[in-house]
């Protein structure tokens, strides 16, 4: 596939227009250099058209170590619940110990093996500051929801901060150009699909073994539980690595 084989950090300048009128200026990696550069400067305007206070920045964890990851990946969450602050620099530096990190490390670990399934054995232990860092740094995590919550996500008003901000969450998306995009938990991928993009339900499509997917812009958008979701770690690894190993395997048109 030419976009898995693409060399890791070129340029992709290609402008483009996805349904109901959300502009997307370019689907680029930026420089490492100037990525974060480019999400401050997002950011900026966006706190200026949502001054709340908690305002939470996200994004490329590190971005040199994104543009060198084999497969560029972005996870969507919903919001960070009733913390705020600078995402990127404190999962960096290896803070935030809980369930969710615990199994987007496992995740990333073993997407990054990928055709190669990573056994259970080799990822079970739970994962230690260095080893959250080293995983986490490859990535992007984004929150459809600037600002913080309760200590649970309320379902309406993530959707409400979608369709309100979706101009803002496109162009942001756009920096990263990833090969996949990983919706976590169904509302994530509902209110990209619905709210950010107003994408027909029909573009829908499903794997042979029925997780959900959606291409935005020739990439493909996984919608899958949440990794903090109450079921066993290893029954949602490895869903997802099975996903995401087909639609590599099958050349999906991504």
């Amino acid at each position: 596939m030419a976009w898995w084989n693409a060399a890791r950090c070129d340029i992709i300048e290609r402008s483009a227009t996805v349904a109901q009128g959300v502009t997307v200026a370019s689907l680029n990696i930026q420089p490492a250099a100037s990525l974060a550069e480019a999400e401050n400067a997002l950011f900026a305007t966006w706190r200026k058209q949502d001054p709340s206070e908690g305002f939470t920045t996200d994004g490329a964890i590190d971005p040199d170590e994104y543009a060198r990851s084999p497969i560029r990946l972005v996870f969507l969450l919903k919001e960070t619940n009733g913390w705020t602050g600078d995402l990127r620099s404190t999962l960096r530096n290896g803070e935030h110990a809980s369930g969710t990190w615990y199994n987007l490390t496992r995740w990333i670990e073993g997407i990054l093996q990928l055709p190669r399934i990573t056994p259970w054995s080799k990822l079970e232990q739970c994962p230690d500051d260095e080893r959250r860092q080293q995983a986490l740094r490859k990535v992007v995590v984004v929150n459809l929801k600037k600002t913080p919550g309760g200590s649970a996500a309320n379902d309406e008003s993530i959707r409400y901060a979608a369709k309100r901000d979706r101009q803002l969450l496109s162009e942001q998306l756009a920096l990263y150009a990833p090969h996949f995009v990983i919706c976590c938990g169904d509302i994530v991928g509902n209110a990209i699909a619905d709210d950010v993009y107003q994408l027909p339900p029909e573009d829908w499509q499903q794997t042979h073994r029925g997780v959900w997917y959606i291409h935005v812009n020739d990439i493909p958008y996984v919608s899958v539980y949440h990794p903090a979701a109450h079921l066993p770690s290893r029954f949602l690894h490895y869903g997802l690595i099975d996903a995401l190993n087909e639609l590599r395997d099958r050349n999906a048109p991504v």
